[in-house]
Formats: structure tokens, C-alpha cells, sequence
């Protein structure tokens, strides 16, 4: 299994047949320190990071996220003891969206955006 390099995320609409088709292409490689982060961390920090970027696209909408790690179905509910998740948590309560779990397999596009495939490419700054 690779290891995860960074975070890919897809904005993605339905037309009339219910074929989803790609609008947005998103990806970030971790920093160093969120390499050290527990998976359920990363994971939620992914969503949030994600929200964050599509917001254009998503205000005011309601949605659907996709989402291969279970926990984040319910998390963005809940109130917990660990306070990076409920300070993130905080950032999405005024999303209208719902999350669905989806196996790995089937959210491929996205699993091949954090993942490291080839040699690295030059990072962009600026």
C-alpha cells in the first residue's frame, strides 16, 4: 500500500442521466509536521482543507462528500475530547453536506491525487 504523500480531492457534478462528471481537480502534499498526524486527523484535515478550497463552488449548496475513511460519516457531528478535530469541526458547521463512505476502490480518482506515483515533481511557488 503507498504511503500517503498528501491529500486529492475531486469536485464533481451529476448531470441529468446521474453520470457524474469532474469539474475540479484538487491535491496539497503534507507538511511535515501533518505527516506525524494520527490517519483520523489527516483524514478530517483533508476535509476541512478541501471545503475550504472548493467554498466558490460549494456555499449555499448542499452536497455530498465522498469519503474511504469511515469515521468522518458521523465526526463532523459529534463533539469530542480531541481538539484539533473540534477546533476543524467548527469550520464545517455551516456546510450543508452530507458524508457517505465509499470504499477505496471506488474513489480512485481522489486516492491517486494523495498518493506519491513517480518521482517528484518540482513544486510551484508563487
Amino acid at each position: 500500500m503507498p504511503q500517503t504523500q498528501g491529500w486529492g480531492a475531486v469536485l464533481m457534478q451529476v448531470d441529468e442521466k446521474g453520470e457524474r462528471h469532474p469539474n475540479v481537480y484538487l491535491s496539497k502534499k503534507l507538511l511535515p509536521w501533518e505527516q506525524n498526524y494520527m490517519a483520523i486527523e489527516k483524514e478530517y484535515l483533508a476535509m476541512v482543507w478541501a471545503l475550504k478550497k472548493l467554498q466558490p463552488y460549494l456555499f449555499g449548496r448542499h452536497f455530498t462528500m465522498y469519503n474511504d475513511h469511515p469515521p468522518l460519516t458521523w465526526l463532523h457531528q459529534m463533539k469530542g475530547a480531541n481538539a484539533k478535530l473540534l477546533r476543524w469541526s467548527l469550520l464545517l458547521q455551516d456546510d450543508d453536506m452530507e458524508v457517505v463512505h465509499v470504499k477505496g476502490s471506488a474513489n480512485r480518482i481522489a486516492d491517486a491525487l494523495s498518493q506519491r506515483g513517480g518521482p517528484e515533481l518540482p513544486q510551484v511557488t508563487g
